[in-house]
């Protein structure tokens, strides 16, 4: 992990005066030299425009064409501009600056670097070192950023591996021994059983315990995208690589990876996964250097492996490589014994999260979750639970056996042949009832938890644009 304070320390002691600006070119963070050659505090500068420190010629040519050309090209290089001291006074500095983009391609924000014209020759030798490792710890910080984001969404949607069935001590019993290893991992199970707490529990027993722990849904890969996200990419690779860009495989070294779905692989990409696999080696796209890391590898699938590879669906090679050791979770009905302890796991969690009295549990309340099949498993049972606290009043937790009948069936009939097929004015007529029905119930709360858009799955400014284009207005 990359270490945050040396980031820090090195942004305020470089000897080079750094400026972020945000897309709009508000301040967002000054270096001590930059307020000491300019003569401000740092609370007369964050938030201000940038246009305010640089002068008049200097602003009208980042807007004649300058500014434009930059956020165009993601770079700008040794640019002589003027800068303005807080006493009027006027020097000239040389600018180097980089444009960073989000994931869509549009400009988040510009890091600037100053150098005084009259003291260039002053700045120490190793500066340039001194900048490089900035730069370094800073793209580091910005790419584990980005996967950790999405590491604590999914911590929210997972569930703990709680068990008091006979079935899942002896899988207990197996983690614990592989733990103690480096050995390559495949689980199999159904969906929603909780293929990746698994994983999970593997690491925390490992020594790899303080190590990474990067996970990638190769369902949710596009060919096109595959080496650039497992492997990343230079700067330049293709359009919109903009900069170099670390994949999965390196952010996890010295960790694990978890490849999830890797049923989902396609065929002709199954080759560069097995050698990356094997030898612990790839190349960034565009890259012809070979990297080397430490990496233990854990997947996971809903899919019979064998099947696909006697249907030529999948490399036989790559799925003995996977099998050091096989691990298959058992699905919730084999364990109706842990239906009590994930119930009142579920129930108490909800009741916290919606702000609702704790339920008891009855035993006809029990009863009616083991006589149920679950062909979604304990994912399913955490939404049926989540669902009865919303619909329960009094002190018991109510459940609705023909609700989960009716989702059971539901699940063995498509939608077209439940409603049949709709024209387009009439899924638009659903999206906009469904959409009201979400804000009548959360009492117009758009963004935020428990909100419209989080009951819909969806971002607060996408339910706003979708408001807006709907003509929805509130009573």
């Amino acid at each position: 992990m990359a270490d945050k304070n040396l980031y820090q320390l090195l942004y305020q002691t470089t000897p080079v005066m750094l400026q972020a600006i945000d897309s709009n070119g508000i301040m967002q963070a000054v270096s001590k030299k930059w307020l000491e050659k300019l003569g401000y505090e740092e609370n007369e500068v964050i938030g201000k425009k940038v246009f305010e420190f640089l002068s008049e010629e200097t602003n009208a040519k980042l807007l004649s064409g300058l500014l434009d050309q930059m956020l165009e090209k993601g770079e700008l290089s040794h640019q002589l501009i003027q800068c303005v001291r807080k006493n009027g006074d006027v020097f000239e500095a040389v600018a180097t600056a980089e444009v960073n983009y989000d994931s869509n391609g549009k400009a988040k924000n510009i890091t600037w670097a100053l150098y005084d014209v009259n003291e260039v020759e002053a700045i120490p030798a190793n500066a340039n070192h001194h900048i490089s490792q900035l730069v370094r710890i800073k793209n580091q910080l910005i790419d584990e950023r980005d996967y950790l984001r999405a590491e604590l969404q999914l911590a929210k949607e997972k569930f703990p591996l709680i068990s008091q069935s006979l079935p899942m001590q002896n899988l207990f019993a197996k983690l614990k021994a592989v733990s103690q290893t480096d050995a390559t991992v495949m689980i199999f199970g159904e969906t929603g059983v909780g293929k990746e707490v698994v994983a999970h529990t593997i690491v925390k027993q490992s020594g790899r315990m303080d190590q990474p722990f990067i996970s990638i849904n190769c369902a949710s890969v596009t060919k096109e995208l595959f080496e650039s996200e497992f492997f990343g990419h230079v700067k330049g690779a293709f359009t919109g690589a903009t900069k170099d860009r670390k994949g999965r495989w390196e952010l996890a070294n010295h960790g694990t990876l978890f490849l999830d779905e890797i049923g989902e692989v396609p065929l002709e990409l199954q080759a560069k996964l097995l050698r990356a696999i094997q030898h612990n080696e790839f190349e960034r796209v565009g890259d012809e250097t070979t990297k080397s890391v430490d990496v233990r590898i854990i997947a996971a699938t809903n899919r019979d492996l064998e099947k696909m590879v006697q249907e030529g669906n999948f490399r036989e090679d790559l799925y003995y490589r996977l099998m050091v050791f096989p691990i298959e979770v058992p699905p919730l009905r084999e364990r109706l014994d842990d239906i009590p302890l994930l119930t009142r796991h579920f129930l108490d969690e909800s009741c916290k999260r919606f702000k609702k009295q704790c339920y008891g549990l009855s035993e006809q309340t029990v009863n009616i979750l083991k006589d149920y099949h679950w062909p979604g498993n304990i994912r399913e049972l955490q939404n049926v639970i989540e669902r009865a606290v919303i619909l329960s009043s009094g002190t018991s937790l109510h459940i609705d056996p023909q609700l989960m009948m009716s989702d059971a069936n539901a699940q063995n009939e498509t939608f077209t042949e439940r409603v049949g097929l709709l024209k387009a004015d009439e899924i638009k007529h659903l999206e906009r009832e469904n959409i009201i029905a979400a804000l009548n119930k959360t009492n117009w709360k758009i963004s935020g938890k428990n909100s419209a858009s989080d009951l819909l799955g969806m971002n607060a400014s996408t339910l706003n644009s979708r408001i807006v284009k709907l003509g929805i207005k509130k009573n």
